[in-house]
């Protein structure tokens, strides 16, 4: 697969994900050196050869279920509804996105705190910044 990448600015549609619905809005997003891709997909087969670090959260399917429960309600979906959404979304993240832990460079903890995880990307870039540095390389 050959993949070519564009320094250009974008405009990003903002998501609405009460309606599951992407907004007339968007929001500008500019070139950058070092990019941080978050998401269920960002490590699948098509895009993981671009990917110079491919770090994994791994989080208990309890919790999973869990948070996911708690978000639905917040969004307004609840009932039969809600159960069968997460049995699809269940099924296609066991075909599709808990594979790729196999294939990352990193593994982190789920259960630690949004800032826990924060701080352990900051140490990764602050590495990668030094040995950019150091090798006399530009990010």
């Amino acid at each position: 697969m050959v993949t070519f990448l564009y320094a250009e600015e974008i405009h990003s549609p903002l998501y609405n994900f009460v309606t599951c619905e992407s907004k007339g809005d968007t929001i500008l997003k500019k070139p950058a050196k070092l990019i941080l891709n978050e998401g269920l997909y960002v490590l699948h087969e098509k895009l993981r050869d671009i990917t110079d670090v491919k770090i994994y959260v791994y989080t208990p399917f309890e919790v999973i279920k869990d948070r996911w429960f708690a978000r639905a309600t917040s969004r307004g979906k609840t009932g039969l509804a809600a159960q069968m959404q997460f049995h699809d979304v269940n099924q296609t993240a066991f075909r599709h996105i808990r594979p790729t832990m196999d294939i990352a460079d990193v593994v982190i903890n789920g259960m630690t705190t949004q800032a826990y995880i924060e701080e352990i990307v900051q140490e990764l870039i602050d590495a990668i910044v030094s040995v950019t540095k150091s090798n006399h390389c530009t990010l």
